[in-house]
């Protein structure tokens, strides 16, 4: 079977895939709708990173934008838990293309989680097909 480190990179890279995937849009209708970020558990939610700092529009089309690489990282978890090469060569791509935006919205996650999957992704490199 694959290794640990493929199955772990393809978990962590579906796992908030999905959760950015569900839990953005309602962010950027909200943003959309009254002109502020929503407040969730005490944060303002996609807020404190230096777009906040945007025009609204511009922040939405960010948004949207991520969402989108979000729906990415689903397709590259589900390559990399098959084995695939192109998987992490998806997840490497959405590694360099997500990086401004978990430092632009301030998901401080990312910027845990980024690096280590490209460390279990390297380490699991040659087991892909």
């Amino acid at each position: 079977g694959m290794p640990g480190t493929i199955k772990a990179t393809a978990v962590l890279g579906g796992l908030l895939g999905v959760f950015q995937a569900v839990g953005i849009p309602p962010v950027l209708l909200e943003l959309q709708r009254t002109g502020e970020l929503p407040i969730i558990f005490g944060d303002r939610a996609l807020g404190g990173g230096p777009f906040e700092t945007l025009p609204v529009q511009t922040i939405v089309m960010l948004g949207w934008a991520f969402v989108g690489l979000s729906v990415l990282e689903l397709v590259a978890a589900w390559w990399l838990w098959r084995g695939r090469r192109r998987g992490g060569r998806l997840a490497l791509l959405l590694t360099v293309a997500g990086a401004p935006f978990w430092v632009g919205f301030l998901l401080p996650y990312w910027l845990v989680v980024g690096p280590l999957r490209l460390l279990l992704l390297w380490r699991g490199w040659g087991s892909l097909h």
